[in-house]
């Protein structure tokens, strides 16, 4: 090389326009990164989340080393792939809208405590049931109590060798459990029981059947004793079967037999948990034989059978009938002695088609009341009174109380008989019933129950 070629000053022309190119390549490149980092604003915005996302700020300095390692790898990479990485922020940086993190655990948390506690509730009140359901029905039949008082009060039934008279009375000496039942206040069940028994001195029957003896049961025994009905078989708790027999007559025997018991284990019906009659009372039947003379014997069985407070509860009538009719049999009666079956039945003899314009009648041709009849295998004596039912509230001013806010005030019904059973002693044609409107002094009604009372005569 000559001494002039090494003294001639190199060109930089081609050098420039070669840096100029590659620093437009990389504005265009920061450019693009700042669009794709738009882009991805855009995008986690409209997946309801925002994302704070650090950004690199570009460079004001052209003699920046375009070539720096690692940008234009990770270009080409994500042009590869297809996707853009945008860079991760700290964790403090990102936010979801619509939703805290920190509170989502507590929120869960409390859900399952709140969930163990109803659970626990339930399963206490579930227990506190069952407890009550059992204890309450048990699984076996009440015990009564029978026996007969010594007094100069005590009077002797009629001499007659061929009928017998009795009466049958729900007495409504229903206690109160809230607004579940209708009832009268202490005071005023204290004044009636003593009017009833006060009631019976003027009265001949020789047998008598109470129903709904809820409350007041000893006074009612001690005031039946006044009355002259010495011999008697009555419930024992205030929670029983309300059912009690008083007789002019010795008492021999007695049983009783409830119509549910708990679990449907014993000898009862399995009971509808629905059913709140089941938890009242432990209704059922009572049967006492009694020895009238010193050749007869009467077999008397009490009734109190399930009511339609609730729905139409005919059905469960049917079973109970079942009962009675089974209860009857397992007695072993000699077909030449007389069985009575009496009591609040709660079967309207005339399809319940006396309760308010409004209602239709539950039957045609008094179905229920045949049902009756047939499943117990039963006869009625001939009804003689005016009267002819014994729930009614045109003439019964306790009844007149209890419906008084009622959407249905009006009601007559025929609820309570004396029956007798068809395989054995049939009574005469000339056996009657009268239904008794029974007044105290000041002529107010004894009951909501009007007394039923029937002579048998017999051959």
């Amino acid at each position: 090389m000559s001494a002039a070629e090494e003294s001639k000053p190199v060109s930089t022309s081609g050098d420039e326009e070669l840096i100029e190119e590659e620093i437009i390549e990389h504005e265009e490149e920061v450019v693009e990164e700042e669009v794709v980092e738009e882009d991805v604003h855009e995008s986690t915005a409209e997946n309801g989340k925002e994302t704070d996302i650090e950004e690199t700020p570009p460079s004001d300095s052209k003699d920046e080393d375009v070539n720096e390692p690692g940008v234009e790898e990770t270009q080409e990479k994500g042009d590869e792939d297809g996707d853009e990485e945008a860079p991760t922020s700290p964790p403090d940086q990102v936010t979801t809208s619509g939703a805290e993190p920190s509170t989502d655990k507590g929120k869960t948390s409390c859900l399952c405590c709140a969930g163990k506690v109803f659970c626990v509730l339930l399963m206490l009140l579930l227990l506190a049931f069952l407890i009550v359901y059992g204890v309450r029905l048990g699984t076996g039949n009440e015990k009564h109590e029978a026996g007969a008082f010594m007094s100069d009060s005590c009077k002797a039934g009629s001499n007659s060798t061929s009928s017998i008279s009795a009466i049958t009375f729900n007495s409504y000496l229903i206690y109160c459990l809230g607004d579940i039942f209708h009832c009268e206040e202490e005071s005023k069940r204290a004044l009636r029981v003593k009017k009833i028994t006060d009631w019976f001195k003027d009265r001949d029957e020789d047998v008598v059947f109470f129903q709904e003896v809820w409350s007041f049961h000893g006074e009612l025994k001690e005031g039946m004793r006044d009355a002259g009905y010495c011999n008697y078989v009555t419930t024992t708790e205030q929670y029983g079967s309300g059912l009690a027999i008083f007789s002019k007559f010795p008492i021999m025997d007695y049983d009783f037999r409830d119509w549910f018991d708990a679990f449907g284990i014993g000898e009862g019906l399995a009971p509808d948990p629905t059913n709140l009659e089941v938890f009242v009372g432990d209704k059922g039947v009572l049967y006492a034989k009694i020895q009238k003379d010193r050749d007869t014997t009467v077999n008397l069985f009490n009734v109190h059978t399930n009511s339609d407070t609730s729905d139409d509860a005919h059905d469960v009538r049917i079973k109970q009938y079942d009962i009675t009719r089974e209860f009857v049999e397992s007695k072993s009666i000699q077909p030449s002695e007389l069985v009575i079956l009496a009591g609040d039945f709660n079967e309207d003899k005339n399809c319940r088609e006396n309760i308010c314009e409004i209602r239709e009648p539950v039957c045609t041709d008094r179905a229920y009341y045949k049902d009756m009849l047939n499943v117990l295998d039963a006869g009625e004596p001939a009804l003689v009174s005016d009267q002819t039912f014994t729930y009614d509230t045109t003439v019964n001013k306790i009844l007149q109380d209890k419906y008084k806010e009622n959407d249905c005030p009006f009601r007559r019904l025929r609820l309570d008989y004396m029956l007798y059973s068809r395989n054995h002693l049939i009574p005469t044609p000339t056996s009657s019933c009268e239904i008794i409107l029974a007044m105290d002094s000041d002529e107010n009604e004894l009951s909501d129950h009007f007394p039923l009372s029937c002579v048998f005569d017999y051959e």
